[in-house]
C-alpha cells in the first residue's frame, strides 16, 4: 500500500507536461537562465540559447534546439555572431540537472554539466 501512495504523489498530474523550473541554474563553468521562451547559457568562454520550452517528459529527461557562441579569439568579418547550431539535452531530478550537447560532428564527446536549481555559475571569463 505504501508502494502505491508513493507512486500516486509523484503522478499527481499524468496528463500534463512538466517543464524545467524557470530561473538560474549553476554549477561549474555554466549559468543557465530558464525562461517560459526557453533560456540563455553564459560559459567560461562562450554563450548560448535555447530557443523553445524545457518540456520535461516522464523520465525527467528534456531536448532542446539552440545555439553556442565562443567568446574568445578573433571573428571574422563575414561570419555570423549568432553562433552554430546544437541540440542540449538533460535531465532533471528535485533540484540538480545534468546537460550536455556535442559541438561538431557526432565524434566528438559531449560537454557535460552538472547545474544546481537557484545557484549562480562559477565562471572564469576569458577577457
Amino acid at each position: 500500500a505504501l508502494a502505491a501512495k508513493t507512486a500516486t504523489a509523484q503522478d499527481s498530474n499524468p496528463g500534463s507536461a512538466r517543464s524545467v523550473t524557470l530561473g538560474v541554474w549553476g554549477g561549474k563553468d555554466l549559468e543557465m537562465h530558464v525562461t517560459p521562451q526557453g533560456a540563455t547559457l553564459e560559459f567560461d568562454c562562450a554563450q548560448g540559447t535555447i530557443s523553445e520550452t524545457l518540456s520535461l517528459d516522464e523520465a525527467g529527461k528534456f531536448q532542446a534546439k539552440g545555439t553556442f557562441q565562443t567568446e574568445a579569439g578573433p571573428v571574422m568579418r563575414n561570419r555570423s555572431g549568432h553562433g552554430v547550431d546544437v541540440v542540449y539535452s538533460g535531465s532533471v531530478k528535485g533540484d540538480s540537472m545534468q546537460l550536455e550537447f556535442t559541438l561538431g560532428d557526432s565524434n566528438n564527446p559531449p560537454e557535460k554539466f552538472t547545474l544546481a536549481r537557484g545557484q549562480s555559475g562559477r565562471l572564469r571569463k576569458c577577457k
